[in-house]
């Protein structure tokens, strides 16, 4: 006699059944501490005059067209996202010169860094 078959296995995942939800998503990960670049006398990190800014209005705009007093959404040291004012020492140094990293993804997409 042949020996007897192993019981079945379970599904990987049980099927999803009407009125289910899915699982909470995993908290978001705190940004991570990025070093000055080079010759920069801040405490703040540093970005691109090209870069944009989201605006509590919901708008976006260049950060080198952002004056002081306008309010930005802007991460916190948990990560989490809250309002922020511009304020006289997120000034622009005109002078300074430095590189940025750009990223290409496979959908032609482009995140400058």
């Amino acid at each position: 006699t042949p020996p007897p078959s192993p019981p079945p296995m379970p599904p990987p995942n049980p099927p999803s059944l009407p009125g289910d939800t899915p699982p909470p998503s995993p908290p978001p990960m705190p940004p991570p501490n990025l070093p000055s670049p080079p010759g920069d006398d801040s405490d703040g990190p540093c970005f691109p005059s090209a870069a944009h800014v989201h605006l509590m209005n919901g708008s976006r705009v260049r950060s080198d067209s952002l004056v002081i007093g306008q309010v930005i959404l802007a991460a916190g040291q948990d990560g989490s996202l809250q309002a922020d004012s511009v304020s006289l020492l997120s000034r622009a140094d005109q002078s300074s010169v430095q590189t940025f990293l750009s990223l290409y993804t496979i959908s032609r997409s482009t995140s400058r860094l």
